[in-house]
């Protein structure tokens, strides 16, 4: 348990490094390329980089269940409808983790202030430090409403839940994989 309060802990200080550093999406404005200063983005390529980041932070700003601020798996917007329809009151780590990245995106892009994307962050992260764990690996799914395990989405809560989730140490991605309980 003591290993994991300070796993916990790194994912914390990265978050809050994230959130001090200067924003990589504020440097893009700058003509000096990544690439030894070729083929700069142009203003116009800028512009439709920000009007897709802009939609994609529509998408992540309505998916998170007011309640607990646990990000949800899906949303469903049916029949052209320009509101939600439906909501899959589910999430996983690899939910919550893209969730986070998306807030400090959207901070480093000036879609939300600072203040706002630290709100964000506490309110996941105060959520997340509650949720049930086993041996100090979060479950593969919670239900977002109340933070319950789940076995399966779509089920009821699960009075013992049989996966967990482990995150890939070596990926840069937050990915998930069932583990068997024993």
């Amino acid at each position: 348990m003591r290993r994991a309060r300070r796993c916990w802990w790194a994912v914390v200080l990265v978050i809050v490094v994230a959130l001090l550093a200067q924003g990589t999406a504020r440097a893009a404005g700058n003509p000096v390329s990544p690439y030894g200063g070729l083929n700069p983005l142009s203003a116009s390529q800028r512009a439709s980089l920000l009007a897709i980041a802009r939609d994609t932070w529509k998408f992540y700003d309505a998916d998170v269940d007011q309640a607990t601020s646990l990000p949800m798996d899906n949303i469903t917007f049916a029949g052209g409808s320009a509101t939600p329809t439906a909501f899959g009151h589910y999430t996983s780590a690899a939910n919550i983790g893209v969730y986070l990245w998306a807030v400090v995106a959207a901070r480093d892009l000036g879609l939300v202030s600072e203040p706002q994307a630290r709100a964000r962050i506490q309110a996941t992260l105060t959520e997340v430090s509650h949720l049930k764990r086993d041996n100090g690996f979060l479950y593969q799914w919670y239900d977002t409403t109340n933070g319950n395990v789940l076995t399966n989405p779509g089920q009821v809560t699960a009075p013992r839940p049989r996966l967990r989730s482990t995150t890939a140490s070596s990926s840069p991605t937050w990915t998930t994989a069932g583990t068997p309980r024993d």
